[in-house]
């Protein structure tokens, strides 16, 4: 996932205001996860939203999370 695609996102659903924050933004550092706060969202559209983000995450995402939570 890049900012490019968190920005379009957010502002399909009038987001306010989001950060990133965390490894992700070291470029030193391999990160595994992406930090955001994400200020404005309508609370109806909070699960539609974050459908969205998690969505466009790539596969290898998807196999550490089933590990993590044993699913």
């Amino acid at each position: 996932m890049d900012k490019k695609t968190i920005y379009k996102i957010s502002k399909k659903y009038r987001a306010k205001r989001v950060l990133l924050f965390g490894s992700s933004l070291k470029p030193e550092i391999e990160s595994r996860d992406i930090d955001i706060a994400v200020e404005g969202i309508l609370p109806k559209d909070f699960f539609s939203y974050y459908g969205d983000i998690i969505a466009d995450f790539p596969r290898s995402f998807y196999n550490n999370y089933r590990f993590f939570f044993n699913l």
